[in-house]
């Protein structure tokens, strides 16, 4: 967070339990980062309060909640979507469209610079790969936003792979 969007964690301390909403979250290896977004919000929360096992993150041996953006008219997470197309994504999508989806995910946010330059250097297929885990891995919102770009520049990959909605 930067500039005026710090003010949201005046009042926090080191161990606080916080509620945090429109956060982008990044997965190196073992490592996770968080990236806010100008809809970021951090509230401070009850540390008595249950929090769902499925929501908890740990930063730095601390115990932080992020409840997910998930549609609840979704049956299915876009995430678990994302990797039940991934044998027919990578064989499916063209080059010129993985071009497309990183140019919107890097715009939008999702993937950063050097990610979609590690993505840039690999053959097509292992390029759609790479794009795919790599967008699964960051979770819904991302995955939704991979599914929707999907839909909307290859239609007819997206109606091979089911993933238009009816």
């Amino acid at each position: 967070m930067w500039g005026d969007e710090t003010e949201q964690c005046n009042g926090l301390s080191v161990g606080d339990v916080v509620k945090v909403t429109n956060m982008k979250t990044n997965k190196y290896y073992e490592n996770i980062s968080l990236n806010s977004t100008v809809h970021t919000r951090i509230e401070k929360m009850d540390p008595s309060r249950s929090v769902p096992k499925t929501s908890r993150i740990l930063l730095q041996g601390r115990l932080y909640s992020s409840e997910a953006n998930s549609s609840p008219s979704e049956a299915i997470p876009a995430e678990k979507k994302l990797l039940k197309v991934r044998k027919d994504f990578v064989g499916g999508v063209s080059d010129a469209n993985l071009n497309q989806f990183l140019d919107k995910l890097l715009h939008d946010g999702v993937i950063n610079d050097e990610e979609m330059q590690s993505i840039n250097t690999k053959s097509r297929a292992d390029k759609a790969r790479d794009l795919i885990d790599t967008v699964r891995r960051k979770g819904t919102e991302a995955s939704s936003l991979l599914i929707s770009t999907l839909r909307e520049v290859d239609p007819h990959l997206s109606r091979k792979l089911e993933l238009i909605r009816s």
